[in-house]
């Protein structure tokens, strides 16, 4: 208990200097724009800074998530409540709305802790930022069949993922989310989905056992 608080503590502590940073780094950008005129120097000066201060968000959002990442599937995958991990999931996704693994991990914690209508609207918003996110596609058509029982919603949801352009972080994520859409397409009763999605999920075993991922034989 002593070790949570303190970990909570630290966190707000944290987040807390992280904004003062970020507060700094947009008055320090915003003093580089010249406030009139519209010359090729401001408008430099206006992209430059704009490009720093994007990168600076991204990179204070992937601070925040580190120490979660790492730790989440052993202490907090254990807390009893874990509410205390929203606010900072919330805030690494208003740093980096293309940060897909908050939404992912706050979208599934509130729906099956009894608020579902925020659930889904974090999955929805999730995917509306990361369209092109196989993680978050697949999450959120599973959370339809899971959660709501809703398989023809979910099939719609899930279908778009066994496009060429999707986007995986990597062959482990791919691996799960097919085998989540070839489960789905089987209880949809949808045979040529199902071959599909098992003939790639395969490939992406065969893949994975030929090149094992670092650390995975621990």
């Amino acid at each position: 208990m002593t070790r949570m608080f303190e970990d909570k503590r630290l966190a707000r502590a944290v987040i807390a200097l992280l904004l003062v940073v970020l507060l700094v780094a947009q008055a320090g950008t915003d003093a580089l724009t010249p406030r009139q005129g519209k010359s090729s120097t401001g408008l430099l000066l206006g992209r430059t800074s704009s490009a720093y201060l994007s990168g600076f968000r991204t990179f204070l959002a992937a601070v925040l998530w580190n120490p979660l990442d790492r730790q989440y599937d052993t202490y907090y995958k254990r807390a009893n409540d874990q509410r205390f991990l929203l606010p900072t999931l919330h805030l690494i996704n208003t740093l980096d709305p293309q940060f897909t693994q908050p939404y992912y991990v706050a979208s599934w914690f509130l729906a099956k802790r009894g608020k579902q209508a925020e659930g889904f609207a974090l999955a929805r918003e999730g995917l509306r930022n990361n369209p092109k996110s196989g993680l978050l596609r697949v999450s959120y058509a599973q959370m339809e069949w899971l959660i709501r029982k809703d398989i023809p919603g979910a099939v719609a949801i899930a279908k778009p993922a066994l496009s060429n352009d999707t986007m995986w972080v990597d062959a482990e994520e791919k691996y799960e989310g097919y085998a989540v859409m070839i489960a789905l397409f089987k209880a949809a009763k949808m045979p040529a989905e199902e071959q599909r999605a098992q003939r790639i999920h395969d490939r992406i075993g065969a893949y994975l056992q030929a090149h094992p991922p670092a650390g995975g034989e621990d």
